[in-house]
């Protein structure tokens, strides 16, 4: 009679399990806390950026609100969003901020003037009288109007600074008082967005 010699596949011992599973948690540790900030981190750029990019916006539209000649003029066949300021194309001395979004018609409207009142366009588009352009005094009130410079979808920002300023004429530096009445019809205004990033500007009304 012919014995075959059997053969056994070893396997792994308890030991050995224990002992490969402990070397890669260590070297999934190593892993991430050499990697895992450079990942987390990668992103932070481009979100600054993007969050700069915004305050700059929110800033260009609290400038076009006090500079009449930086607002745009109403253009046919064009669609608007809430709080876009237009000015007529033959100048009335008012510009017309949008209330309810909507494209323009094919012909410009006839504007209503008066602060408040409503001009109805092509439906469902409607402006309301901005105003001419605007005093430092005015300005202040709209910055400090939550949502007036931004719509419900935009991410929100801090007013950092939002007074009247005064400057030595001597070393035409700001003085630290607050100048409360705007006397000297100069706004300073500083805005920050969620990430830090801070951007300031001054208003001076002749």
């Amino acid at each position: 009679m012919i014995f075959k010699p059997e053969h056994h596949t070893r396997g792994f011992t308890l030991i050995e399990i224990v002992i490969t599973l402990t070397i890669t948690a260590i070297l999934s540790t190593m892993i991430f806390t050499y990697f895992g900030k450079t990942f987390t981190e990668s992103v932070t750029p481009i979100l600054r950026l993007k969050q700069s990019a915004y305050i700059q916006k929110i800033m260009q539209n609290i400038m076009a609100a006090f500079n009449y000649n930086g607002n745009p003029k109403w253009s046919a066949n064009t669609t608007y969003s809430v709080n876009d300021i237009v000015i007529p194309i033959s100048r009335n001395g008012h510009s017309y901020k949008c209330k309810t979004a909507g494209t323009s018609g094919a012909s410009e409207p006839v504007w209503k003037t008066g602060i408040g009142n409503d001009t109805p366009e092509a439906s469902p588009l409607i402006w309301t009288d901005n105003g001419p352009p605007l005093a430092v005094t005015v300005l202040k009130t709209r910055v400090n109007t939550p949502g007036y410079y931004k719509t419900l979808s935009d991410p929100d920002y801090v007013v950092l600074n939002n007074k009247c300023i005064r400057f030595d004429l001597t070393t035409n530096e700001e003085l630290a008082s607050e100048d409360v009445s705007c006397i000297y019809k100069t706004l300073k205004v500083t805005l920050q967005s969620d990430s830090g990033e801070t951007l300031m500007a001054l208003f001076v009304s002749e």
